[in-house]
């Protein structure tokens, strides 16, 4: 899965969470054009949405052939792929958090605010497309706190955006964990005679 910037001729960028696959003809799912509210105009040969952007035209090709391939029942990582679902059918639907973790900053003083900074309108367009999203899966919420940061925009290596808080003035009425690192012999002991491991181990 990887995210990726679908240029359709319409007046906005569309980010989406992509599949992947080593095939002829990809395919735009319904749950695409649901979140972003497009409509496919078959007989008009045209693709546009509710919203403030015009119909796009579409070219048609013809699908010299169409099968749907399924994993043998004979193959031994069979059982493995039923058994972890999320990996090979990723759903994009919002869950609820599995566990009850809150992290709590604590700070000292009133809220610090910040006023919004100007962005390119093409930047804007895409950070908006970024948040909808992030609204949509639940990993982001509506919010009317008193706290503001200004908005930074990080350019990524596949064309797309990635929005970013500049929380400078937040850090500065931050209390700061104290905490110590382990120790480097510790974690080495720990990670002897071990192939796979990531940098959470180390912690």
């Amino acid at each position: 899965m990887v995210r990726k910037e679908l240029n359709l001729g319409l007046r906005r960028p569309f980010i989406w969470t992509f599949i992947i696959a080593d095939v002829s003809s990809p395919i735009i799912g319904a749950d695409f054009l649901k979140h972003f509210n497009l409509l496919i105009d078959l007989k008009k040969k045209k693709v546009g949405g509710c919203g403030n952007f015009s119909f796009h035209s579409l070219c048609f090709s013809n699908i010299v052939q169409a099968s749907i391939l399924t994993v043998d029942a004979n193959i031994s990582f069979k059982n493995i792929l039923s058994e972890y679902p999320d990996l090979s059918n990723p759903s994009l639907i919002s869950k609820s958090a599995s566990h009850g973790t809150v992290h709590h900053i604590i700070t000292t003083g009133p809220p610090v605010t910040a006023r919004p900074r100007r962005l390119h309108p093409k930047l804007y367009d895409a950070v908006k497309v970024e948040f909808e999203f992030l609204l949509a899966q639940g990993i982001i919420r509506p919010s009317k706190s008193p706290w503001s940061s200004p908005l930074h925009v990080v350019p990524k290596s596949d064309s797309t955006v990635r929005p970013v808080g500049d929380y400078r003035q937040l850090n500065s009425v931050t209390e700061f964990d104290s905490y110590s690192m382990p120790y480097l012999n510790d974690f080495a002991h720990a990670l002897h005679g071990k192939r796979i491991f990531s940098k959470i181990d180390i912690f």
